[in-house]
C-alpha cells in the first residue's frame, strides 16, 4: 500500500519562568512581556502540529480506501481485473482507470480542506500512473494470449475440417492453405525464425495429411493408396512410416478378403448346386423363389454355366415325370442304353443320374404319401380332414378320387393311403390315450368315412406301421360283419362282431404293451397273469399246423395277433389261471386271423368271418373256375384236388403243387381270391 505523505512541526517546549525577585524597587515588566510573546509562539506550534497530524490521519484514510478499491478491482475472483480473461480483458485498462479516476475523485471530495486536496492530488496521481501500467500490461498480456488462442482454435477448426472432409481433395487444400497463412501471421507476430516456422507448417500438414489417409484407408484402402503418393512430398518420414504400413495392411487384408471372398462365392456356389441336384434328384419342383435365390448364389462364379445346365434338366426331369410310371422307367433305360452304346461326357451321367434318383423319388413318394404327391407334384388341392365333422365322408370321397386318378395315370405304383402325414400323426397320438372302446369308434368312423376297404386298409397301414398289431384291429373292426366262434349243440352259438372282436384284441394289447401314456397313469404295468410264452408258442404251434410254412413273418405277425385277444378274452372273463386254454385258443385263432381250414391235405386259413366248410366249397369252385379262365387244359383241371392254398393276404390265396408255386397259362404264379366269389 503507498504510504501516505506526513507533516511534522517543530516541537514546542514550555520554558520554566524564574520567580520574580521584589527588592525595594518598581516592578521591571520586560521579561512578562518578553514571557508572554514566547507563550503564544508555543501556542501556535502546537495548534500547527495538531492540524498537520489530522491532515496525516485523514490522508492516510483516504489512502486505505483507494488502496482497497484497487485490491477488490484488480483480485475480486468474480469482477476482478485478473479474472477476466481473453478476449474480455480488450480495453480493460481503459475502463478500469476511469473508474479508478471516479474513485479518486470521489475520495478527493470527502476531503475537509485544500491542503488535504492539495496533498491527495499529488499521491492520487503517483498510483494512477502506476495502476495504469499494471492493467496496461496485464491486458496486454490477456490480449496476446487471446490472439494464441484464436489461432490455435482457428488452426484446430480448419485442420479437423480437412480430416472430415477426407472425400474432398479441394476442401482439403482449401483448409490447408487457411492454416498456412495463420501459421505465417503467427510466426511473425511471435518472432519465430524461418527455419522454425516452416518445420511447423510441415509437422501440422502432415498429420492432417495422415488422419485424411486414416479416414480414407477405412473406406477404401485403394483410394488411400493412391492419395499416399500424391501427399507423400509434404509428409514427414514418421507419418510415412506410420500410415504407409496401416494403409499397405488394409490393403492386403482386403485383398486377401476378397480372395477368400471370391473362394467362398465358389465354395456357395458349388453347394447350391449340390441343392439344385437334391431338388432334381427328389423330383419335386423348386418354386421360382427357390430359383431366383440359387441364381444369385452362383452369379459371377465359374458354376453359372453348370446352373444353367440345371435349369434345362429341372425342365426336362418334370416333363418326364408327369408321364405314367412305366413310360418313365423306359424312358430312364433308353438313356441308359445310349449313353452306354453312343458314350458321353461326366455331367450327361450325371444328369441322368439325376433322372433317375427322380424317378425313383416319385415312385416312393406315390407309394408312402400320394395325396402329398397329388398336392406337391400335380398342384392338387387336399382339405384337412376332422373324422369327428359331417364333412368328413366328403373329404375322403374327394381323397379317394384323386388317388384313383393318380392311379390311372401312373399306374399301381400309387398306394391307396388316403390320409396325410401329419393326419397320421396325429391319428397315431389320439389312439395312444384312447381306451379300446374309443378306438374302436375312432376305427368305425374312419371305416365308414372311407366306405372303401382297400382305402381303409392303406389307411391302417399308415397309422400303424409300427404296430402292427393295431393295424390288423383296425382292418378288423372294419369289416362290420359277424362271425360264429363256437357251434353248441345245446345252447347258443357264441357269435361276435367285427367290432368285438377288435376291442377284445385291442383290450389284451393294452395288456401286453401298454403305451408310455398308459403306464404314467399308475407309474408301473399293468400286472396280469398269462400263460407262459413258451406254453402260448407250443399250443399255437400245434393248433395252425404248416398254414404259415416258410413264412415267418406271417407266421409271428398272427401269433401277436392271436396272443392279444386271447389276452383280452380272457380279461374280460376274468380268467387268472395263467394256464392255455385250448377251447379259447382256438378262438383266438378263429378270431384273429381266420378258422384254420385242412384244404387238400394242406391247413390254410379261412377269410376272416368265413366258416370252414363254406370256405372249403368256394375255394373249390374258385380254383376250377380260375383254371378255366386262364384256358388251362382239362388234366390241369383235373389235378385240382391235389393243389393246395397258401394265403397271401384275407381272401387270397397263391395255389401251392407239393411245396412249389402253380404257375398259370400268363406265366405267373396262379391265385384265387375267395372274396370275389363270396359277394
Amino acid at each position: 500500500m503507498a504510504r501516505v505523505p506526513t507533516y511534522d512541526s517543530p516541537q514546542v517546549q514550555q520554558q520554566v519562568t524564574r520567580p520574580v525577585q521584589l527588592q525595594g524597587v518598581a516592578p521591571d515588566t520586560t521579561s512578562i512581556a518578553r514571557g508572554l510573546e514566547s507563550f503564544e509562539r508555543g501556542a501556535q506550534i502546537l495548534v500547527d502540529k495538531q492540524r498537520a497530524e489530522t491532515n496525516a490521519a485523514v490522508l492516510q484514510g483516504a489512502a486505505t480506501a483507494l488502496g482497497d478499491y484497487q485490491n477488490n478491482d484488480l483480485f475480486n475472483p468474480e469482477s476482478g481485473v485478473y479474472a477476466t480473461k481473453g478476449g474480455a480483458a480488450i480495453g480493460i485498462a481503459q475502463t478500469r482507470l476511469e473508474a479508478f479516476d471516479k474513485q479518486a475523485v470521489d475520495i478527493r471530495n470527502s476531503l475537509s480542506s485544500d491542503e488535504q486536496r492539495l496533498k491527495w492530488d499529488a499521491y492520487s496521481a503517483g498510483q494512477r500512473q502506476s495502476y495504469s501500467g499494471n492493467l496496461q500490461k496485464y491486458e496486454f498480456k490477456e490480449i496476446d494470449q487471446y490472439k494464441s488462442d484464436q489461432a490455435k482454435g482457428f488452426l484446430s477448426t480448419a485442420s479437423q475440417s480437412a480430416v472430415l472432409n477426407y472425400q474432398n481433395p479441394e476442401q482439403i487444400n482449401r483448409s490447408l492453405t487457411q492454416i498456412d497463412a495463420v501459421l505465417s501471421s503467427e510466426g511473425q507476430r511471435n518472432g519465430v525464425a524461418p527455419e522454425l516456422l516452416e518445420a511447423q507448417k510441415l509437422k501440422i500438414k502432415s498429420s492432417i495429411y495422415a488422419d485424411v489417409l486414416q479416414r480414407q484407408a477405412t473406406d477404401d484402402p485403394f483410394v488411400a493408396q493412391k492419395r499416399l503418393k500424391e501427399y507423400q512430398g509434404s509428409m514427414s518420414a514418421d507419418d510415412l512410416v506410420r500410415v504407409g504400413g496401416m494403409i499397405e495392411n488394409k490393403v492386403d487384408r482386403l485383398q486377401q478378403k476378397a480372395e477368400m471372398a471370391q473362394l467362398r462365392a465358389e465354395a456357395k456356389a458349388e453347394r447350391t448346386l449340390g441343392k439344385i441336384d437334391a431338388q432334381i434328384s427328389s423330383g419335386v419342383p423348386a418354386t421360382p423363389e427357390m430359383w431366383s435365390a440359387w441364381a444369385s448364389s452362383v452369379r459371377g462364379t465359374p458354376a453359372q454355366a453348370e446352373f444353367n445346365q440345371r435349369v434345362g434338366q429341372e425342365v426336362e426331369t418334370q416333363k418326364v415325370l408327369r408321364l405314367p410310371i412305366d413310360q418313365q422307367v423306359s424312358f430312364i433305360n433308353e438313356k441308359t442304353a445310349e449313353l452306354q452304346q453312343k458314350g458321353g461326357t461326366v455331367a450327361d451321367a450325371a444328369n441322368l443320374n439325376r433322372l433317375a434318383r427322380a424317378v425313383d423319388s416319385s415312385a416312393k413318394m406315390m407309394n408312402n404319401a400320394p395325396l402329398d404327391y397329388f398336392q406337391q407334384r400335380l398342384g392338387g388341392d387336399v382339405q384337412p380332414l376332422d373324422l369327428g365333422s359331417d364333412d368328413a365322408p366328403a373329404i375322403l370321397g374327394d381323397r379317394l378320387a384323386a388317388i384313383q386318378g393318380m392311379q390311372q395315370k401312373f399306374g399301381p405304383t400309387v398306394a391307396m393311403k388316403p390320409l396325410l402325414p401329419q393326419e397320421v400323426k396325429q391319428i397315431s397320438a389320439q389312439l395312444e390315450v384312447m381306451s379300446p372302446d374309443d378306438q374302436s369308434s375312432l376305427f368305425a368312423r374312419l371305416h365308414a368315412g372311407l366306405g372303401d376297404d382297400e382305402a381303409y386298409a392303406g389307411a391302417m397301414q399308415q397309422i400303424a406301421p409300427d404296430s402292427p398289431i393295431r393295424a390288423l384291429t383296425g382292418l378288423i373292426a372294419g369289416k362290420q360283419r359277424s362271425m360264429t366262434l363256437e357251434k353248441n349243440r345245446f345252447s347258443a352259438d357264441v357269435e361276435a362282431t367285427s367290432g368285438d372282436v377288435a376291442k377284445t384284441m385291442m383290450v389284451g394289447e393294452s395288456i401286453l404293451n401298454r403305451s408310455k401314456t398308459q403306464k404314467t397313469e399308475d407309474g408301473s404295468p399293468r400286472n396280469f397273469p398269462l400263460p407262459k410264452q413258451a406254453d402260448f408258442q407250443l399250443a399255437f404251434s400245434k393248433a395252425m399246423g404248416d398254414v404259415f410254412a416258410g413264412q415267418p413273418q406271417s407266421y409271428e405277425l398272427a401269433m401277436q395277433a392271436t396272443k392279444a385277444y386271447y389276452t383280452g378274452a380272457a380279461a374280460q372273463r376274468g380268467d387268472i389261471s395263467g394256464e392255455v386254454n385250448s377251447r379259447q385258443m382256438k378262438n383266438a385263432i378263429k378270431a384273429s386271423v381266420g378258422e384254420v381250414v385242412d384244404f387238400n391235405g394242406s391247413s390254410t386259413l379261412a377269410p376272416w368271418g368265413m366258416a370252414g366248410d363254406k370256405f372249403e366249397q368256394v375255394a373249390r369252385d374258385q380254383l376250377v373256375n380260375t383254371m378255366k379262365a386262364q384256358g388251362m387244359s382239362d388234366q390241369d383241371q383235373a389235378l385240382a384236388s391235389a393243389f393246395s392254398l397258401r394265403q397271401y393276404k384275407d381272401g387270397v390265396y397263391y395255389v401251392m403243387q407239393g411245396q412249389q408255386f402253380k404257375y398259370g397259362a400268363d406265366g405267373k404264379p396262379l391265385m384265387i381270391n375267395v372274396n370275389e366269389a363270396n359277394q
